[in-house]
């Protein structure tokens, strides 16, 4: 089984996808992404 994790998106940069503020979204990890591929991204602040 593949690890999963749900986020809640936060910015407006992927309306163009149809990928809005607020909206929850399913990630599975992956070890690259090609041009093209919509990517989240952790961003760890401290």
């Amino acid at each position: 089984m593949k690890r999963v994790d749900a986020l809640i998106v936060v910015g407006e940069s992927m309306t163009g996808a149809h990928i809005a503020d607020g909206d929850h979204i399913v990630v599975r990890a992956q070890p690259s992404a090609e041009n093209g591929d919509i990517v989240a991204v952790l961003r760890r602040t401290t």
